[in-house]
């Protein structure tokens, strides 16, 4: 490789990664020349890097002493990560027995607009089963979990989809805005979203939000690999699916927010 390929495509935040680096593996307060000699850049480079960290609180003045510690905000980033951490871990301890006992796959994903993102899954035991996995992404108005967290999130996200567009995905796609804030009004309504054959064919989703301690909303489905669900079974998923979205709400510390079950 050159050394063009070896280089940071962004050098300041690199610099930046390593200062953090540098003050959680020293611990307390770290003075300029420490920080220069660990990260291993020239002393401008690495205080201009620290008075932006200083301006965000990712790191602060260790007043009245010379030096810098690591700041307030990565409090919240960690709580944010452990908190994920916490859901998906709640996820499998909920999912995987209901899961046994339904046999479908289910699901739980969070929004990266535009898209809904996967962050955990419990397969079913199916021969035909759901082709997904955690990472894969999805546009959020074509998915049963992406209309959940659209429908309890700022409308302007939705308005945002006027400049990108809607595209069709198959021939069961919502494509207008219109259409997408009726169908969001309706989960909203009744506490779950279904999507048949809208973004892949052969796939039919039903989906409840799962809500947490700080109000936040991640979306919990259960999908079934075929072109259509049975009225009487669809019922008892959208029963299967709120309830268990439920019960993950509530050992989340989360707010169930009730809505028409149909």
């Amino acid at each position: 490789m050159t050394d063009e390929l070896h280089r940071s495509p962004a050098p300041a935040v690199a610099t930046a990664a390593r200062v953090l680096d540098a003050l959680v593996a020293r611990g307390g307060t770290v003075t300029l020349d420490e920080l220069t000699l660990a990260v291993g850049e020239p002393r401008s480079s690495v205080h201009r890097v620290l008075r932006t960290l200083v301006s965000e609180h990712l790191v602060s003045r260790a007043d009245p002493l010379p030096g810098y510690r690591l700041g307030s905000k990565l409090v919240e980033y960690s709580a944010a990560y452990l908190r994920d951490i916490d859901i998906i871990n709640e996820f499998y301890v909920v999912a995987t027995r209901v899961s046994s006992e339904i046999n479908e796959t289910m699901q739980l994903a969070m929004l990266e607009w535009p898209d809904a993102v996967f962050i955990a899954k419990v397969d079913s035991n199916r021969p035909v089963r759901l082709v997904t996995g955690v990472g894969k992404r999805v546009p959020a108005y074509a998915s049963a979990v992406g209309k959940v967290l659209l429908a309890y999130s700022s409308p302007e996200l939705v308005e945002r989809y006027r400049q990108q567009g809607l595209r069709r995905l198959t021939e069961h796609t919502v494509t207008t805005i219109g259409a997408l804030r009726a169908e969001l009004e309706v989960v909203r309504a009744r506490g779950y979203a279904q999507a048949d054959q809208e973004s892949a064919a052969n796939l039919c989703c039903l989906s409840a939000p799962v809500h947490q301690a700080d109000g936040s909303v991640v979306a919990l489905s259960i999908c079934v690999p075929v072109p259509a669900i049975d009225p009487h079974y669809r019922g008892v998923l959208a029963r299967q699916v709120c309830a268990t979205a439920a019960e993950l709400s509530c050992r989340l510390g989360g707010q169930m927010a009730l809505g028409r079950r149909e």
